[in-house]
């Protein structure tokens, strides 16, 4: 795990985090990563991040038709391994991630300090219903295999 050094306590307006959360293997290091990524922002700051998503398709060829695949022998246990495939354009690549629940996720920020964890799901522009995208993104759009989430960290009163 990289190690965000003192120097940049406070520096940051914004954290990105694109699947930074579910490379946590234990319970403790999640709450590591989030409290790493308080300490980088200001008081007010923003963390976005994009962990995969807690309600995921346990089928593991739900997503073959976007390139992907979630293996895993308990797709939802909590600090449970789960494989990525990644079979897109000619190119393989296997990744361990680990499954976190949106409970255990805003509780490891929340500890960390921030406020109010707000989730979405990815959505194109402008599109009102799923029926509206065209077909291939249906089962997509029903259930993605990450989510969005973003939250503040805690103002300092005084």
């Amino acid at each position: 795990m990289s190690r965000l050094t003192p120097e940049l306590e406070q520096r940051f307006d914004l954290v990105l985090a694109v699947y930074v959360l579910p490379y946590a293997s234990t319970r403790s290091e999640l709450r590591q990563m989030c409290a790493s990524m308080a300490r980088v922002l200001r008081p007010g700051g923003r963390l976005l991040a994009l962990p995969l998503h807690p309600d995921h398709a346990p089928d593991p060829d739900y997503y073959a038709p976007y390139g992907l695949r979630l293996v895993s022998d308990t797709p939802h246990a909590e600090g449970g391994a789960l494989r990525v495939e990644l079979r897109a354009a000619g190119v393989e690549a296997d990744v361990t991630a680990w499954y976190w629940s949106r409970n255990s996720i805003e509780e490891a920020l929340r500890d960390a300090g921030f406020g109010p964890v707000f989730w979405a799901d990815p959505w194109p522009p402008g599109l009102a219903r799923v029926e509206d995208a065209p077909p291939a993104l249906h089962a997509y759009l029903r259930r993605p295999h990450a989510a969005m989430l973003g939250c503040r960290r805690a103002r300092v009163s005084g």
